[in-house]
């Protein structure tokens, strides 16, 4: 008899515990991979400690699906069950008495010491980042807000003072050109800034840099954005296509990899 009731408790918690699927866009993270998933992982990560029997965490997790599903690529949101015992120490170290709590984990920032290191071939370090706890709405818009603010960007602003020594640095670039006055950064951009950190300069230019690009034999963007890789030899190659971070990864090692099709890592 007694087993069985364990069997049917084990049941009842992988039923009521399956707030996400396993094609969901959120991460379920166990304790034994929290500071991989979670403290070092290059994007903000959104966590949710939560417990299956919980009301208020099944309703929020249709909002904090949505909210994954569209910051895909650019931030990660991710859950945690602390009603495993796995889990138990994490969620107790975290301050969780109530569910679902939520915080925000935000990449630490890299310094120009860290820029130098990794062009001297070292990986970019690893830091404890910034935590935050979360106490505002919880419907999706107002959690991709909040976690917008929290993506640090180490994209060069350009202007007409700056914009040759950018191109012809010796480092590998990405550039971003922007036929409007506006200096908003895409959110894939800011994104790749910190993925290519060291490796691959990013510049976003603007208008005002308008007169320059015929340097580099490129006309004016049809959409108001055109996204050039620049070699250290000064030739360009044109992404074609919405501004998506995978197929911006794509292209870019394809770049770096040039007639060598030798992978490289990004």
């Amino acid at each position: 008899m007694r087993r069985i009731l364990i069997v049917s408790a084990v049941f009842l918690h992988c039923v009521l515990g399956a707030l996400f699927s396993k094609n969901s866009n959120v991460v379920e993270v166990r304790s034994t991979k929290f500071t991989e998933e979670v403290l070092y992982h290059p994007h903000v990560v959104a966590v949710m400690f939560y417990s299956p029997y919980c009301g208020y965490c099944k309703s929020m997790a249709p909002d904090w699906e949505k909210a994954a599903k569209k910051m895909k690529g650019v931030a990660k949101f991710a859950a945690v069950d602390c009603t495993l015992r796995k889990n138990e120490v994490l969620c107790k170290r975290y301050g969780i008495t109530g569910y679902p709590t939520i915080q925000m984990f935000q990449p630490a920032e890299l310094t120009d010491t860290d820029l130098q290191a990794v062009r001297n071939g070292s990986s970019i370090p690893k830091k404890r980042p910034e935590r935050y706890k979360y106490n505002s709405q919880r419907d999706s818009e107002a959690l991709i807000s909040y976690v917008k603010s929290k993506i640090r960007n180490y994209a060069i602003p350009l202007n007409p003072t700056n914009f040759k020594s950018f191109i012809n640095s010796s480092t590998p670039k990405l550039l971003l050109l922007q036929n409007t006055d506006s200096k908003s950064i895409p959110l894939s951009i800011k994104a790749l800034s910190r993925d290519l950190f060291g490796r691959v300069d990013v510049g976003v230019a603007t208008k005002s840099t308008l007169s320059l690009w015929s340097e580099l034999d490129l006309s004016v963007p049809k959409d108001d954005k055109k996204l050039v890789f620049i070699n250290p030899n000064g030739e360009n190659k044109v992404f074609s296509g919405k501004l998506d971070i995978k197929r911006i990864k794509q292209f870019v090692k394809a770049q770096l990899a040039g007639p060598d099709p030798a992978k490289q890592e990004l």
